[in-house]
């Protein structure tokens, strides 16, 4: 009845003695480290998996701490593959106090870190993408925040770009930009004040009039740089240098 239980599981389990010595594996188990439970069956744990860093066995951990354990989004080589797993584990106790058993519940989640990825990837470049108009001069177009990645990115890809590019003269065009609140516009407070230490000058374009009144009270530091009405206008402007 146990096992038929365990076999409901979408997630991979594994259950083992308090020595580690394997009692059972369900069918999702077998599908995802590619085991039958007949070759694993009554061995240790650490000689199906010999090559496992200790950081990761994860059951040895549970045993040692006499405590049920969570772990989130651990790397793991087996076979070839580079899976990404999510596990946690569970200790049962008999009468006596004593540990019966260690169940191993297991779910692969690579797929959803790759995918991810993939979207972080696809963020950090529309975040940041500073377009070559000529050796010297690029063109920054600024977007809304939508994720708490792109805050760290901007900063940071912007000095990057510029160094690889070789950018001296940089448009910073913020006409995408219908709402600048307190922290988007610390993020730019930021941003001008390294590329100024980079010896990058600044031209600012496109500001709407919706963000203005908020500028003129929080930020006069702006006055500080050329600002034109559109794009087209610093590109010329920066094309006379």
């Amino acid at each position: 009845m146990f096992k038929e239980a365990i076999e409901l599981f979408e997630e991979s389990i594994i259950i083992t003695d308090k020595n580690l010595y394997i009692l059972y594996i369900n069918e999702s188990y077998e599908q995802l480290f590619g085991l039958s439970f007949k070759e694993v069956e009554g061995r240790h744990l650490h000689e199906v998996f010999p090559e496992t860093p200790d950081e990761a066995r994860l059951a040895t951990q549970t045993v040692n701490a006499k405590e049920g354990l969570s772990f989130k989004n651990i790397n793991f080589h087996w076979k070839g593959r580079d899976l990404v797993l999510r596990v946690q584990t569970k200790i049962h106790y008999d009468q006596n106090g004593e540990i019966e058993f260690v169940m191993t519940q297991i779910e692969d989640v690579t797929e959803n870190v790759e995918r991810q990825q993939e979207r972080d990837a696809m963020i950090q470049e529309m975040t940041i993408n500073i377009i070559p108009v000529t050796e010297e001069i690029g063109i920054l177009p600024l977007h809304a925040i939508k994720t708490e990645n792109q805050k760290d990115i901007i900063v940071e890809n912007t000095l990057i770009q510029c160094r690889s590019l070789g950018v001296k003269y940089l448009a910073l065009d913020l006409s995408s930009l219908k709402v600048m609140d307190e922290e988007f516009a610390f993020i730019i407070s930021r941003l001008l004040s390294t590329l100024k230490l980079l010896g990058v000058k600044v031209f600012i374009s496109g500001i709407q009039p919706e963000v203005v009144p908020y500028i003129q009270t929080n930020y006069e530091y702006l006055s500080e740089y050329s600002t034109y009405q559109t794009l087209h206008q610093a590109i010329d402007e920066l094309l006379c240098k």
